[in-house]
């Protein structure tokens, strides 16, 4: 029994059982584990995903447009960039933008030169409106960016040089040329006051990449004492410049609650003036939701709630940050916790286990595990003394594996009952064990001794012994022989070396002493091999230990069973005390029979020893069971294979005569045929029927 194991081997052996055990709880289910964890993996960061790509493209348009805010709006006093598009329009263009200051003078950035415009130069036609919406929508996306990267450019490198306040916002688009008046100049009053500040970025038209001539300066409103309008908020990026003017046509929606995000491609209607072809989205109503409690609830997202995990992690990770207890070794103690780890029941289902003796719940294997792992004395005290002297917070550091073994100890005698449960088994499984061994030796030995063929084939051999050592005054004339001649017999061999001795002595006695041979009734002579094997491999001192061993645990636990009696109340005594009082009285008078069955088959051992005259083995005192079983079961089974292959010829030769002798009597009882005229008369038929003659 385990208890009597060294701390060592009984710390190993408990490694074993745990490490077993818990890989038979856990390969099951583990593959399935990781395989429903990946998945809600995947789709948990598919969504984390979607949600960041979305939130990084609205922060790098409010980032886009906090730049241009900062840049542009700094100065109240800046002016919006107009685009004009009369038919008096120079068509000269230049490569950097100027801002106008009168109605003859343009003054360029770096303030050195003053250029009229001529007048005589041909005047290109106005642009198309509509051509020049439909390339600004088209290209929106993809120019902007280079158009924002030229126009910083340029702000900044003169920004540097004059020091000026920030330029304006950047000119809007085309499609709102028309419906914009365009902005009056500074006034002089307002010029003298202060610098000229630095040029705007490029004209929308060469950002798009749309190319046009050179826009002329537009006129002067009267003087007034106003300052200039503030600039326009700028533009989102890609946006539809009808429809943000326009704003969405439905209210926004506020749930009670933050909801799951569903990601479509919104629709925005823009005016129904302006499509020639009506969609369903202008005329789709939506319903009114009656009731959006329970849509909140099935569709809300989720918040972020601690998950509900079994007791002992729920303890270690509310303890984590404090430092835990720790009374055992640091190998007993990963042990322990690996055997924790394995068992997915809880105390109290393995308290009513031991008390009930029910092994439904808590298996003979995952018993024998706890056994083990149980605590020893020594450890015991430990955790005792820190449980009784320590106070509540520190109780409650104290780690799991301790904590684990400080309550199995509270099972009502847990050690003994566990031991008495298994002892149960383990018993059983011995005494049935023991009785197969000696019922084999007893059963190949009174077969040796009772058995008529095994004889007649011995007597075959004497016979075939004595004829080739006819003659011979040592050899010749034998009563008997030796055993140990048996499995040589292959060894002598026939002047052609065709066949061996053995052969023959098989083929013989198929032949003149079998006289099923060759038929399904045909049944092997000697003992079967395969028991002469197993029963070599017993020893009787083996027998008598185990034995022994079965006796003296027995009265072990019976010792266990009685301080469970004593020391148990009586609300946990039954049902153990009937069940064992029961066990060990069947237990006592079956260790006693199978002793006397022991004692029986040695004495029929030694008396088929003497019936065959067997001596022991050179060099040893006494004849033992291998050396004698080894003898026959390599001689029955050179035997059997002999037997088989013969039984097979014999066979083939019976159904070749069979066959012949149904030919021999065919051949004789044939008929001779002759035809029948068909067109003799009736009387001359019946004449030729009798004689014998058979129609054709």
């Amino acid at each position: 029994m385990a208890a009597g194991l060294s701390p060592k081997l009984a710390a190993s052996n408990a490694e074993y059982h745990a490490a077993i055990l818990q890989l038979k709880r856990e390969h099951k289910d583990e593959i399935e584990k990781l395989k429903s964890e990946f998945e809600l993996k995947v789709f948990h960061i598919r969504g984390e995903h979607a949600l960041s790509v979305t939130k990084l493209e609205e922060d790098i348009l409010y980032l886009k447009n906090e730049l241009e805010n900062k840049l542009y709006k700094q100065n109240e006093e800046a002016k919006d960039a107009c685009v004009s598009t009369e038919d008096d329009n120079p068509p000269k263009s230049y490569r950097n933008v100027c801002i106008q200051t009168d109605r003859e003078t343009f003054i360029k950035p770096n303030g050195d030169e003053t250029r009229t415009p001529k007048n005589n130069q041909i005047i290109p036609k106005k642009l198309s409106i509509p051509y020049l919406n439909n390339s600004v929508l088209a290209s929106a996306d993809r120019k902007e960016i280079c158009s924002s990267g030229q126009t910083s450019g340029n702000v900044f490198s003169k920004l540097d040089q004059t020091l000026a306040p920030p330029p304006p916002p950047p000119p809007l688009p085309l499609s709102l040329s028309d419906s914009i008046p365009p902005p009056p100049p500074l006034l002089p009053s307002w010029r003298s006051a202060h610098p000229p500040p630095p040029p705007p970025p490029p004209p929308l038209p060469a950002a798009f990449g749309v190319h046009q001539p050179s826009l002329p300066p537009p006129p002067g409103p009267p003087p007034t004492g106003t300052g200039p309008p503030p600039p326009p908020p700028p533009l989102p990026l890609g946006s539809n410049i009808s429809s943000i003017s326009q704003g969405p046509r439905k209210p926004a929606v506020e749930p009670s609650c933050p909801m799951k995000p569903l990601y479509w491609n919104r629709i925005q209607i823009a005016d129904s003036s302006q499509k020639s072809m009506p969609t369903l989205w202008e005329s789709l109503e939506e319903p009114n939701l009656c009731d959006t409690n329970e849509f909140e609830y099935l569709f809300s997202k989720e918040t972020a709630q601690a998950k509900k995990k079994a007791l002992a992690e729920s303890y270690e990770k509310k303890t984590k940050a404090k430092k835990i207890i720790k009374l055992l070794d640091g190998k007993r103690s990963q042990t322990v916790g690996i055997l924790i780890s394995s068992l997915h029941l809880e105390l109290k289902d393995i308290e009513q286990a031991v008390l009930n003796m029910d092994d439904s719940v808590v298996d003979l294997e995952t018993l024998e595990a706890l056994y083990e792992n149980r605590a020893q004395k020594d450890e015991l005290e430990k955790i005792k003394h820190h449980y009784d002297t320590s106070k509540e917070e520190e109780v409650k550091l104290l780690d799991k594996p301790e904590q684990f073994l400080y309550e199995l100890s509270q099972i009502s005698n847990f050690a003994e009952r566990a031991q008495c449960i298994i002892f149960q088994s383990v018993f059983n499984e011995g005494i049935i064990a023991v009785h197969h061994k000696v019922d084999l030796i007893h059963h190949v030995c009174k077969e040796l001794i009772t058995m008529k063929s095994v004889k007649n084939i011995l007597a075959l051999i004497l016979a075939f012994g004595n004829y080739m050592n006819g003659g011979n005054r040592t050899r010749g004339q034998a009563d008997g022989f030796g055993l140990e001649i048996l499995p040589k017999l292959k060894d002598v061999k026939s002047r052609d070396t065709g066949i061996s001795l053995a052969d023959y002595v098989v083929m013989y006695y198929l032949r003149h002493c079998d006289k099923e041979a060759g038929t399904e009734k045909s049944v092997f002579p000697l003992p079967e091999p395969q028991d002469f094997f197993q029963a070599s491999q017993v020893k009787f001192e083996d027998l008598i230990k185990d034995l022994r061993k079965l006796k003296r645990d027995l009265e072990g636990c019976e010792k266990q069973m009685k301080v469970v009696f004593r020391e148990s109340s009586e609300e946990h005594l039954q049902p153990f005390k009937d069940k064992f009082e029961d066990f060990f009285c069947k237990a006592a008078e079956e260790h006693k029979t199978e002793e006397s069955h022991l004692d029986n088959a040695r004495k029929c051992f030694e008396e088929m020893v003497g019936y065959y005259g067997i001596k022991p083995k050179s060099g040893e005192k006494e004849t033992t069971l291998n050396y004698v079983f080894m003898v026959w079961y390599e001689f029955c089974s050179d035997f059997k294979t002999i037997w088989k292959r013969e039984s097979k010829n014999i066979s083939k030769e019976r159904l070749r005569m069979a066959e012949q002798s149904v030919s021999k009597l065919t051949a004789e009882k044939k008929v001779e045929t002759r035809k029948i005229n068909p067109t003799a008369s009736l009387k001359e038929r019946l004449r030729q029927k009798e004689a014998g003659v058979t129609p054709n």
